[in-house]
């Protein structure tokens, strides 16, 4: 299954957050960035079709997708200490879970730019998405256990706030 043809075909807000010859290279298999509202059938089909299978992380903004992708295209490279250049794939929920709690306050600061929250499943309890947000100076994680009413396959989900 691709997933970009499919998001485009379910909405005009998407847009790669590589351009150029990363996206030549690298075409459906970048990153992508879709607006949606909890009650569209694209978060269905995500969490239906990806759920488990870390193919998103999620964001709120009141920012226009065009701005959030600005935003987001920042950070898609960075730099390690011997100044070679890596993708940082921070779209991965291994990668966000991982990095958002070793962010400096500065980098913290600067990702979460125009950004409420970011969501991601936890891959080391299925089952969980973790919220992260960020008040200036500290990181806040919150879990949400993910809880299908009636059967997995089922899009009706009930969030349960814990911890």
């Amino acid at each position: 299954m691709t997933i970009p043809p499919t998001l485009q075909a379910m909405t005009d807000n998407v847009a790669c957050l590589y351009r150029g010859q990363a996206l030549e290279e690298f075409g459906d298999d970048t990153a992508w960035v879709v607006e949606i509202a909890w009650d569209e059938s694209v978060l269905d089909w995500l969490i239906d079709n990806g759920f488990g299978k870390r193919w998103s992380i999620f964001l709120r903004s009141a920012h226009r997708l065009a701005d959030v992708v600005r935003h987001l295209r920042k950070f898609t490279t960075i730099e390690d200490q011997e100044g070679t250049v890596h993708f940082f794939r921070f779209y991965d929920p291994r990668t966000l879970r991982q990095y958002l709690p070793v962010f400096t306050p500065e980098q913290s600061a600067a990702f979460f730019k125009g950004v409420d929250a970011f969501y991601c499943e936890n891959d080391v309890r299925p089952g969980e998405f973790l919220k992260f947000t960020t008040d200036g100076s500290k990181l806040h994680r919150e879990v949400i256990l993910l809880l299908p009413e009636d059967d997995v396959a089922d899009t009706a989900y009930r969030f349960e706030r814990t911890r």
